[in-house]
């Protein structure tokens, strides 16, 4: 399999799958509960890529996120929102322009996008869901574009800003993709991802059992593989960070496997509100040639 940044053939395997690759798995933003289904996973011996070996028929994927129901996204609304007004602020500081034209690529539900709107953006945004394209027209009055970006086929030149909210590592070919938002890009454009970060402390310390590794996943970056994609693309970059994301520490604690299983619930009078990067990275990149005055 070669690998998508440098093209190499050459690889080292990482981890085996310990669980079956289920062709049943069902696909939901909001934490899949899919810990341990995964490909092989195989390492780039050139550039350092961490990635999977997944198989290349990707007409039952998209189907899967076609089909992609998530109750339980917008439980977590008021936090959603909180969370990507402060992402968006980073964001508009790289943006030397009024009324900024935005492209959320994987918009799921439009919250991201209602963010944007009440922020004074022009956004708009494509999502392979049918039900979340649906619920962000009635809830939000957004259309998202209901295709892949190749699908869209905006103009060149387009927009000041795009945006990747954990969809790198879902794209089967995330090189591709990026030459897509580079040509979509108007001059100073800037790009900004969130992704797992292959490289971080949880990833180090739970290995093959780490929450990063599923089915949906696959690719796997750290700041300096991420870098080196980026930079092959035309793009320089501007800032990076944990993802660091607030909800409740119920919304965290839910999530163990062991208190899933037990049904055990932490007592009302014990929450509260806590941020925190659970491995996950944010890059910033500004397109090539950059303009230090507009830094």
């Amino acid at each position: 399999m070669k690998c998508d940044t440098c093209g190499s053939e050459d690889s080292n395997l990482v981890y085996a799958r310990d669980r079956a690759c289920l062709d049943d798995y069902n696909y939901r933003c909001s934490l899949p509960d899919a810990r341990g289904f995964y490909y092989d996973i195989f390492k780039c011996s050139k550039c350092g890529l961490v990635f999977a070996d997944f198989d290349r028929d990707g007409e039952w994927r998209r189907k899967t996120y076609e089909d992609s129901i998530d109750d339980e996204y917008m439980d977590m609304y008021q936090y959603r929102y909180r969370n990507f007004l402060y992402y968006l602020r980073k964001i508009l500081k790289h943006v030397k322009c009024p009324e900024p034209a935005l492209l959320d690529i994987g918009a799921n539900k439009g919250v991201f996008l209602k963010v944007a709107q009440d922020m004074g953006c022009r956004a708009t945004g494509c999502e392979l869901s049918k039900e979340a394209v649906l619920f962000s027209k009635n809830k939000f009055h957004i259309e998202i574009n209901n295709k892949s970006l190749e699908e869209c086929a905006f103009p060149k030149e387009s927009f000041s800003a795009i945006t990747l909210f954990d969809v790198l590592e879902h794209l089967e070919r995330p090189s591709r993709i990026l030459k897509i938002i580079n040509e979509l890009l108007k001059e100073n454009g800037v790009v900004f991802i969130s992704t797992p970060n292959i490289s971080s402390c949880s990833a180090k310390l739970l290995g093959g059992k780490w929450w990063g590794f599923n089915k949906s996943h696959l690719y796997y970056y750290n700041y300096e593989s991420l870098n080196n994609l980026m930079e092959r693309k035309g793009f320089t970059f501007l800032e990076k960070g944990p993802f660091k994301k607030e909800f409740p520490l119920s919304y965290y604690l839910k999530n163990i496997s062991f208190l899933k299983k037990s049904g055990e619930r932490l007592p009302e009078s014990l929450d509260c509100d806590f941020k925190t990067s659970v491995g996950d990275m944010f890059v910033i990149y500004g397109k090539l040639p950059w303009d230090m005055k507009t830094s």
